[in-house]
């Protein structure tokens, strides 16, 4: 087939695809967004042409999943741990021996579910729930806005995890547990304020309050001096066990930061895990290979937080506190 100009970067496509390369590489190659070249890819992968047009396609052809066979995929999904598009289609095509392309089939599975991520739930004592409630109530009914406050926390990056949205039926509960490859994992602590990012540092080894002073000393170092000296700044941090000794307080208070005491089990209170799950996306998008890359795309995408998304994530909480406070400190659902 003789290829037309205007299609010649639809069919490196396709060919940088089979050849492995993945959607953000292929993306950045030809200068598209990488939904234009998903798209792309589904075309092809159900139709075998990026030239056909979409439009002159009549919906009266018969399907390839009749009801009888969506209700046994229906069945292989629920009888399997969370899977992605690709981890159907290969289900299906092994159990069923029925080779359906990406885009018919996630055409048919929205008539069973939808493609969500996988979510971590802290579990709540009534306490927790108290202590929760007492933190929301108090900030709200000062009308804090939060833009004196220093919020710290550690996180972990995994090299191959898989936060991508996975299947699930309708009814079916959220998957709680994120899947990974434990290859290689970095762990690091970072600062923000409503002015920007103010610190990363990677944690090596296991976290003792030792190490933990060391971390606050290069960040103090490093971020208090460009901080509004005139400003009553509040320093949070959860209560992890490192956190928690008289040196370490000492040495915050000494550095002239009011230590605000933060509810146990409430990572949704603490605007900078907003920052690690942006990361984290942004992450997931690169090609990386070993343990050195991966330190690297951490501090690369730190560095190029825009101010304006840290604003965004701690104006967030503001907005955040009336709905705790409407379920009595409880975890506000996610329709609300």
């Amino acid at each position: 087939m003789e290829l037309k100009n205007n299609n010649l970067k639809k069919y490196r496509i396709i060919v940088w695809d089979q050849e492995g390369m993945s959607i953000h590489a292929i993306a950045k190659n030809l200068d598209m967004d990488r939904k234009d070249v998903r798209k792309n890819l589904d075309k092809f992968n159900q139709y075998g042409s990026v030239e056909i047009d979409l439009r002159s396609i009549t919906n009266g052809k018969t399907p390839i999943l009749t009801e009888s066979k969506l209700r046994e995929v229906e069945k292989i999904i629920l009888e399997n741990e969370p899977m992605s598009l690709e981890g159907i289609k290969e289900e299906i095509k092994e159990e069923m021996d029925l080779e359906i392309s990406r885009g018919r089939l996630s055409k048919a599975l929205r008539n069973l579910g939808s493609f969500l991520k996988p979510t971590w739930t802290p579990f709540l004592t009534t306490q927790h729930k108290i202590d929760r409630l007492a933190y929301c109530k108090t900030h709200f009914e000062n009308h804090a806005t939060f833009h004196n406050f220093i919020f710290t926390d550690e996180s972990r990056f995994y090299m191959n995890r898989n936060t991508k949205k996975v299947f699930v039926v309708t009814g079916q509960q959220v998957p709680q547990k994120q899947k990974f490859n434990p290859d290689y994992s970095v762990m690091v602590w970072g600062a923000i304020c409503y002015e920007g990012t103010l610190h990363l540092d990677l944690v090596e080894g296991r976290m003792n309050h030792e190490h933990y002073i060391e971390i606050l000393e290069r960040c103090f170092n490093d971020a208090l001096p460009s901080l509004n000296p005139r400003t009553k700044w509040r320093f949070q941090q959860d209560g992890a066990g490192p956190h928690r000794p008289p040196k370490v307080r000492d040495f915050i208070s000494e550095n002239g930061l009011a230590i605000m005491k933060h509810p146990s089990n409430s990572p949704d209170l603490n605007p900078i895990e907003l920052i690690w799950a942006y990361m984290k996306e942004q992450i997931e998008g690169l090609e990386i290979k070993n343990k050195q890359d991966l330190e690297d795309a951490i501090f690369e995408t730190w560095a190029k937080i825009p101010d304006q998304v840290v604003k965004n994530c701690i104006d967030h909480l503001r907005q955040y506190l009336p709905r705790v406070i409407e379920v009595g400190g409880a975890l506000p659902s996610r329709a609300t």
